[in-house]
């Protein structure tokens, strides 16, 4: 049962690589599902904690390469929006461009760069903005390369950045951090490009 609750705990303190929040709620799950079931709250507490404790809150255990960090933050999100575009996601130092201050960036229909540095709850935002232009680019302008860029440039300015992917992300960001505030993830057919479909 502490597994069907997994995704929920996963989402406590999502900024600490080993969460004692998260222990103790696998505990409580655990605990409570084994009183349910005719058994004692101890039995059940001491062993969704441990299996928290060993299983869960050690896979992040080792020197993660910043790849792997962005490989794993991207999961996350495909996991929740398995319909969203999903261009490689390649981890870099600095996003930045001549003309622009990013943490990220698109580079083609296919491939996005996201800064790795910060944390996950900051480089998971990054990925999620970048691949949410990559899907209005698809349903506005298709498959074609050079209308990408047309589009991005001349139709839509950098200065002009869309208002519908800032509050997707705000959304997005509630829904993981405070889920007594906002426990259902915002929809991808709320974004104004996905509407006309």
């Amino acid at each position: 049962m502490t597994q069907a609750f997994s995704g929920k705990i996963d989402r406590l303190d999502i900024n600490t690589a080993h969460s004692a929040q998260r222990v103790i709620a696998a505990a409580v799950v655990g605990g409570t599902t084994s009183v349910i079931s005719g058994g004692k709250f101890g039995n059940g507490a001491v062993t969704g904690a441990f299996s928290r404790a060993l299983n869960d809150e050690t896979e992040k255990d080792g020197e993660e390469s910043p790849q792997q960090k962005v490989d794993r933050l991207n999961k996350l999100i495909s996991k929740d929006y398995p319909n969203l575009a999903k261009p490689k996601v390649v981890a870099v130092e600095d996003a930045d461009t001549l003309f622009l201050s990013a943490s990220g960036r698109y580079v083609d229909k296919n491939k996005v760069i996201v800064e790795y540095q910060g944390s996950d709850d900051f480089v998971r935002r990054s990925i999620l903005h970048e691949r949410l232009h990559v899907d209005e680019l698809n349903f506005v302008v298709g498959e074609s390369q050079n209308k990408h860029i047309f589009h991005e440039l001349f139709e839509k300015p950098y200065f002009q950045h869309d208002t519908a992917i800032p509050k997707f992300l705000d959304s997005y960001h509630n829904y993981l951090r405070y889920p007594n505030l906002q426990p259902v993830k915002p929809n991808l057919s709320e974004l104004p490009w996905r509407k006309k479909e």
